[in-house]
């Protein structure tokens, strides 16, 4: 994330090889499309079809509510000989898949799905599940979310 505290970006780069040292290409995506939020506490995951990204969402001005965006990106797109994130999803204003949610990291292979774990905001004892479903090209979804008690 770049400029915390105000409207802002997420920040992914691309390596050009194995080797770190061979040069990156690297984007800047917009975080929130109206610019009436700021990104924090950014969480990563990746699966054989995207590579995800979920952002708290703060008002830039003060009050108002949190919310959560989305980010999908497909693998293959940054994986092209000419790295793009022109069908990246952005998926904002979601306030239903709990607070922080993490996005899993799967080596395995595509199962079209991956998912999203919250816990609850109010310290109880439950989880939060959203997949996010076909995330391989542009226009990802969320599946409903459901609890888990543990």
């Amino acid at each position: 994330m770049d400029n915390p505290g105000a409207a802002n970006n997420i920040l992914v780069a691309v390596s050009a090889s194995s080797d770190p040292t061979a040069g990156w290409t690297g984007f800047a995506i917009d975080s929130d499309t109206d610019n009436q939020q700021w990104a924090d506490f950014p969480m990563f995951g990746l699966d054989a079809d995207a590579v995800y990204v979920t952002a708290n969402m703060f008002p830039v001005q003060q009050g108002g509510n949190f919310e959560i965006n989305v980010l999908t990106i497909p693998k293959a797109d940054l994986l092209a000989a000419t790295p793009t994130v022109a069908n990246a999803t952005l998926i904002e204003n979601q306030v239903a898949i709990g607070f922080s949610p993490h996005p899993a990291v799967d080596f395995g292979p595509s199962d079209g799905r991956a998912p999203l774990l919250s816990a609850d905001p109010n310290g109880g004892n439950t989880l939060t599940r959203t997949d996010v479903l076909g995330a391989g090209a542009a226009n990802a979804t969320l599946s409903a979310s459901t609890t888990i008690n543990v």
